[in-house]
């Protein structure tokens, strides 16, 4: 008797504890923390989302053994002397100063990984606007393609550096896949320039002469981008020889900045700019 007792209360110790765990949800909920599913709430977030490839632009372009140094510890007005132990890094800037270039330089090393990593922020933000239901948080249509072309606007940005600083680059057109190998320098200029001629009309324009815009890539900045690309072009691209063999866009570069002193709206044109 005593045994079927005991049989009969673990039977029913069974099934209160299965009934428990099968109620039991084993999805997170987040009081204290935000995750994707949870972000999202109002349109606030979402303009919080599609800038926030601008702190890695910030802290890619303050950097001192990055962008900066490699443009400026090579040039004949600027040095820096290695008196204190703290600068020497194995000669670097020295050699810099020399142009005896190579790979453990830790402004070549930090600004190719910083244009990487600013077209995959970029492109992670693109991703996740494309898929949101940004209507339901206040978003108009207008707003998100601006917010869009702001980070492809960007990421002609990021390759415009590298296009400058390295040839040609690894083209990515999102985050994830394969890893990709380095393009042509003309393969660059020509994804450059389509990033920007395609999404300039897409921007917001600076509408009052000498107020700042905060948090926004304007039509201007973007023109800017072009104009300089256009500047540059004979120079960016080159032969097997390592030659110029680009075709001089000077009065391109110079209608552009023209342009912008004149406050003229920019529109994307129906084909890219060059042949």
């Amino acid at each position: 008797m005593k045994k079927n007792n005991i049989l009969v209360k673990l039977g029913v110790a069974t099934l209160a504890a299965a009934a428990l765990f099968t109620s039991c949800s084993i999805e997170p909920e987040f009081y204290s923390q935000l995750a994707p599913n949870n972000f999202y709430t109002s349109s606030t977030s979402v303009y919080q989302r599609a800038y926030r490839p601008y702190q890695n632009w910030r802290g890619y372009v303050w950097q001192f053994d990055g962008i900066w140094g490699l443009q400026e510890f090579g040039t004949d007005e600027l040095c820096l002397p290695e008196g204190a132990s703290y600068l020497k890094f194995g000669g670097q800037y020295s050699q810099m100063h020399r142009h005896q270039f190579n790979t453990s330089m830790l402004c070549i090393k930090n600004a190719w990984n910083g244009i990487g990593n600013g077209v995959a922020q970029a492109w992670d933000a693109i991703k996740e606007l494309e898929a949101l239901d940004y209507k339901s948080l206040g978003v108009s249509d207008a707003e998100i393609q601006a917010l869009i072309a702001q980070n492809k606007v960007l990421v002609a940005y990021f390759y415009l550096e590298g296009l400058d600083l390295f040839g040609g680059m690894p083209l990515y057109e999102q985050v994830g896949g394969d890893v990709l190998p380095r393009s042509t320098d003309k393969e660059t200029f020509d994804f450059v320039e389509k990033l920007l001629t395609e999404n300039i009309d897409k921007l917001p324009k600076h509408t009052t002469a000498g107020s700042t815009d905060v948090g926004n890539l304007t039509q201007g900045a973007a023109a800017m981008l072009l104009a300089r690309l256009y500047f540059n072009a004979e120079s960016y691209i080159r032969d097997a020889n390592g030659n110029k063999a680009g075709t001089a866009m000077y009065d391109k570069a110079a209608t552009i900045c023209q342009d912008i002193i004149n406050g003229k709206s920019f529109e994307s044109p129906s084909e890219p700019a060059t042949k």
